[in-house]
């Protein structure tokens, strides 16, 4: 009888230290667990701020952790926490297919292309110096928000223009189903800007909303996914 066994950790180091593919990204910051699977190891390693990134690496955040990962053209893209990406590049095409969570991708002043994957569907987001957000759902359909700035979304040779504060939802038959406008707009702090503070600062929010939606509520959570609000106030 024979036994083979794989030991998959000298296998990874061994292949990763041998990996003749440029990086098309890098770990520009992390907060908590962040893990990175490569497409021909099945075990997920912790990463380390800096760390290069290859085509089809997967990226994993646990529970109240995140990244932001800088590819390399400039564009940014925050992985938010229980997410999963997986990140490739195709003829200078950057793409993410969300697998689960969500992601913010911030597109350079240049004018730069990112498509955005959610389960089959694949939109296409050309800006310069956008914001843009994608939300998964459990039931297979997906959000894009605009943050900031305006994109041409392409999908399927169909162009739509989204602005700033406007969403597109697409249902998981990969149809668009809607284009709306938020009823309201964070003025201050700016949408997905991290503040880091001391000493009980002043935080001021300043917000617009439409005519027919005049109540707002404010919460405080100590966790990403707002679990535990510490904080709720109309």
């Amino acid at each position: 009888s024979y036994l083979l066994f794989i030991n998959y950790e000298i296998l990874s180091t061994s292949t990763e230290n041998n990996i003749t593919q440029e990086p098309i990204a890098k770990i520009n910051h992390k907060e908590n667990s962040v893990r990175r699977r490569s497409t021909n190891i099945p075990i997920r390693k912790n990463v380390k701020n800096k760390a290069p990134l290859y085509r089809n690496d997967h990226l994993f955040t646990d529970s109240n952790s995140e990244a932001e990962i800088v590819f390399s053209d400039g564009s940014k893209l925050n992985i938010g926490s229980s997410s999963l990406v997986v990140i490739d590049e195709r003829n200078t095409e950057k793409r993410a297919n969300l697998k689960r969570g969500n992601i913010t991708a911030s597109l350079t002043k240049t004018k730069s292309k990112l498509v955005l994957i959610t389960g089959d569907t694949e939109t296409q987001i050309e800006s310069k110096d956008a914001k843009v957000q994608l939300q998964s759902a459990k039931d297979g359909s997906s959000k894009i928000t605009v943050l900031k700035g305006q994109v041409v979304a392409s999908k399927n040779g169909e162009k739509i223009a989204i602005k700033k504060n406007q969403r597109l939802i697409i249902d998981k038959a990969g149809v668009i189903t809607e284009l709306e406008t938020l009823n309201i707009e964070l003025i201050k702090p700016i949408a997905d800007k991290k503040l880091y503070y001391k000493n009980d600062p002043e935080i001021q929010f300043k917000w617009q909303t439409s005519k027919n939606n005049s109540s707002v509520v404010i919460e405080v959570a100590k966790d990403h996914e707002f679990r535990n609000i510490i904080y709720s106030q109309k």
